[in-house]
């Protein structure tokens, strides 16, 4: 749960090294409406542009309904998740709502990181995709 809340609290707060911290430094997988990322570089990259400008500039993320589960041994297990993104800078509006389905969590000497993360919006904060860069933007 922390490591969940320190994940959110890194994007309100626009600290990419906070937010690099909470994510293994191999094997890692991360799938958005932006894209598919694999490689820690460019999802730092990614996460750069959007802490700096970005989607999450101004906004409030708040994740809810925290399922954990076990996986393979005590060092990994899986978190099933809901979020809703709030946007605070303009007005107070709700403008992104989705899951998070079987992000793969690992212990590491620094304590708990997401290795995979599989972000799912709602069909209605689909718009949001427009407003977040590409994948493809970011080689």
């Amino acid at each position: 749960l922390d490591l969940c809340s320190r994940y959110n609290r890194s994007l309100d707060q626009g600290n990419e090294e906070e937010l690099m911290a909470c994510w293994a430094r191999s094997g890692i997988a991360f799938e958005c409406a932006s894209g598919k990322f694999s490689d820690w570089d460019q999802l730092r990259r990614f996460f750069s542009k959007e802490l700096h400008g970005g989607f999450s500039t101004g906004k409030r993320h708040l994740i809810f309904n925290i399922v954990v589960r076990e996986a393979d041994g005590v060092d990994s297990a899986f978190v099933d998740s809901e979020y809703l993104i709030i946007d605070v800078q303009n007005h107070f509006e709700i403008v992104g709502a989705g899951s998070y389905k079987n992000d793969k969590v690992i212990r590491t000497s620094m304590g708990w990181s997401f290795q995979k993360r599989f972000q799912k919006p709602d069909l209605g904060a689909i718009s949001m995709k427009a407003a977040l860069p590409s994948a493809a933007s970011l080689t």
